[in-house]
């Protein structure tokens, strides 16, 4: 059966299921309710509450920077939570980056310095500027060439300006001619015969059971720390539930009293909004720690083999009708393969037209090659191979021929491309995501006027939407080239 007809046949039943429920429906988009696992939620809530305010906070400053410690420096009373989430920003910052241990050091004693100037001075705005450059620096440090504007743009700013900035450029960018999308969506799609999900203007698949575990793991803790978090606040919890397009599941909830969180004080919905990204960024980093350390506990267990594997062969190359994914790669046009340096080494001076011999575990191949994607001149095959390694012991084998390392390092791969990626566009400020709700607060808590709040917030939001339809214009293309092509236009 064709992988298309499938998966319609399997959204037209549950669709066709969901429409003789009695479950809120907004013509096809329906509001699945439950009351299971609010118990959980409060059990969680009780253990520490003064640690989960803490993960509020701190996710508060790290999405919005300075913005959002100056919030805190008017609504934290002992700014406890405020040095505490600078301490940790500045510490991560420092043990990730590339300097000696001499410099670390002299960096721990000034970031030590900063707090304590922070609370000698006691002043909002000394403190702001302070706390600002503080996360600029652990940003700068932390991520390797970060250009020193966005550091700034970051530390004063937050997520929603560095990635409003990332969006500008690349705007200007497919103005001049660039047909990369900024915003792209994830769709079903298929590839090889394979159900999965891509992004389109990407050459990005995920077959579906990575997507499904990566979807889980993002939603799950994203839902499950707001309501923590609104628990800890003392608000009510109506229902958790899930949020379908007829039978495709587009998005999790859990739902809050309303009216009882409007009546709370700003910093406890601060909490509860930054809680879902705080959530997906930890989850990013989990995975980021579990996946060095399988990779360092690994190397006690396996030893280099000889050549390299196959581990993709891009659609429409070469290689891909003669190879197969898995082959293992001894000799290129008789040079010797010890790994993916000696692969680039062997492949260097090939030319477009050129035809490759392969010396592989399936005996030996000849390749065409034709012009490289990206460096003209290049000869490219359209292989991309991997370091082929072997167990050290006998009885360890299994954890490579079984797959299940390979399963494991893909899946702890996607769930934090969807978890950062997730947390991230939550932040921006426009409806409905929470950073539109938490920079509605900093803006009516800072020196605006009242009735100049919504003219703040409605140009923030025409701004950024402006963005947006910029960068989707490569996709807008591409769709009215298929409808074109489509009618034979």
């Amino acid at each position: 059966m064709d992988p298309w007809t499938f998966i319609a046949i399997v959204f037209i039943l549950i669709t066709i299921f969901l429409f003789k429920t009695d479950y809120e429906r907004h013509f096809l988009f329906f509001v699945i309710r439950t009351k299971r696992g609010l118990k959980f939620i409060d059990f969680l809530a009780r253990l520490k509450p003064e640690l989960w305010m803490l993960a509020g906070d701190l996710g508060l400053v790290m999405s919005f920077g300075g913005l959002g410690a100056l919030y805190l420096l008017e609504k934290e009373k002992t700014r406890r939570n405020l040095y505490w989430s600078l301490v940790l920003i500045a510490t991560a910052g420092v043990s990730l980056a590339k300097a000696s241990l001499a410099v670390k050091l002299v960096s721990i004693l000034l970031l030590a310095l900063a707090v304590w100037l922070m609370r000698r001075v006691r002043n909002t705005a000394a403190s702001f500027v302070l706390a600002s450059l503080l996360i600029s620096c652990s940003a700068g440090a932390a991520v390797l060439n970060l250009p020193f504007y966005l550091a700034l743009l970051y530390g004063f700013f937050g997520f929603p300006a560095l990635i409003i900035a990332l969006l500008l450029q690349n705007a200007y960018e497919i103005l001049q001619g660039s047909m990369l999308p900024g915003i792209s969506p994830l769709l079903p799609t298929t590839r090889e015969g394979r159900i999965g999900m891509g992004v389109p203007g990407y050459d990005i698949f995920i077959p579906w059971w990575y997507a499904l575990i990566a979807i889980v793991a993002t939603f799950a803790p994203h839902e499950l720390a707001h309501g923590i978090l609104t628990r800890v606040g003392k608000v009510r919890l109506k229902s958790v539930g899930l949020l379908t397009f007829g039978g495709l599941v587009v998005g999790a909830f859990v739902e809050p009293d309303e009216e009882e969180l409007k009546k709370k004080q700003g910093i406890s919905k601060m909490r509860v909004y930054s809680a879902g990204s705080i959530a997906n960024f930890a989850v990013g980093i989990l995975c980021v720690l579990v996946t060095l350390t399988l990779v360092t506990g690994l190397s006690y267990f396996v030893v280099p083999g000889e050549g390299v594997k196959i581990s993709e062969l891009p659609a429409g190359y070469p290689a891909e009708k003669v190879l197969e994914r898995e082959m293992v790669i001894y000799e290129i046009n008789g040079n010797l393969l010890s790994d993916t340096e000696s692969f680039k080494n062997a492949t260097n001076g090939v030319k477009p037209g050129n035809i490759v011999t392969l010396k592989t575990d399936k005996g030996i191949f000849q390749v065409n090659t034709t012009e490289h994607p990206t460096e003209k001149g290049k000869g490219y095959m359209g292989v991309v191979v991997i370091k082929e390694i072997k167990a050290r012991f006998e009885c360890t084998s299994w954890i490579l021929t079984s797959g299940f390392l390979e399963f494991l390092l893909t899946s702890l791969g996607w769930i934090y491309f969807f978890s950062i990626s997730i947390g991230l566009v939550n932040l921006l400020p426009v409806p409905p995501f929470d950073g539109y709700r938490m920079f509605d607060e900093i803006v009516k808590a800072s020196w605006i006027r009242e009735k100049s709040v919504k003219r703040v917030l409605f140009s923030i939001i025409a701004i950024t939407v402006f963005i947006f339809l910029l960068n989707v214009f490569p996709l807008l293309k591409m769709v009215f080239a298929t409808v074109l092509k489509v009618f034979g236009l």
